[in-house]
Order: structure tokens, then sequence, then C-alpha cells
């Protein structure tokens, strides 16, 4: 039987003292799930035609703060402000379908998160 010797700078665990009261453990972290590509999905069509578009303005009850105008190839949307001169928004949707916004008579840009789809 030999006896061990201590190592210098190592802390005597064999005889050390024990706590009065037991530490409490850290939860392990969850483990890491694997991120996978989100399917793209296609764009919904909910207007065919022009003409239906138009339809479904005359239908719409959130549009009382609004102005609309119709023409045979646009429709125009304003909202306009009273302590202003000009209209605060502005959206103007064409024949095809496509539209432009103009917020205080700015041109908001086709790359800007409003006009991009979510």
């Amino acid at each position: 039987m030999t006896k061990k010797k201590p190592k210098f700078g190592v802390l005597p665990v064999l005889n050390m003292p024990s706590r009065s009261y037991e530490k409490e453990t850290k939860l392990e972290r969850p483990s890491r799930v694997i991120v996978k590509e989100q399917v793209m999905t296609k764009k919904h069509v909910y207007y065919k035609h022009f003409s239906d578009f138009c339809n479904r303005i005359t239908q719409l009850k959130s549009l009382t703060e609004w102005s609309v105008e119709k023409t045979n190839n646009r429709v125009v949307f304003r909202k306009l402000n009273p302590s202003l001169l000009l209209a605060e928004y502005e959206i103007i949707a064409d024949d095809s379908l496509g539209f432009t916004i103009i917020i205080l008579g700015w041109l908001v840009p086709e790359n800007h998160f409003f006009t991009q789809g979510t």
C-alpha cells in the first residue's frame, strides 16, 4: 500500500467538508434546432380584373376617412389632413392592379417595406 502524496496547487477533495445545502444545478441549454428553409408560398390573387377591384371598393366600410376618385383606368385613394394643403397619404391603383404609394407628396420607393409583400 502506497501513500498518496498531495500535488502542489491542487485542493484536497478527499477529506474536504461537505456543504450543508445542496448546490442548485444549472438547467442544460436546449439543443440547437436545425432551421429548415421556408417554402415560399404562391401569392394569392384577390382580384382577377380591374372591374372586380372597383366593385369591391364600393362595398368597403373602412374607407370613410378616405376620398376615392375613380376613372376608367385608375382609382386614387386620398387621406386628407385638414392642417395640410396636400394629401397625407395617396394610393394610386391602375388598371393592371399595380399601385403607387405617395406619402406627403413623396413617392415611396418600390423596395420600401410598405410596398414589399409579406
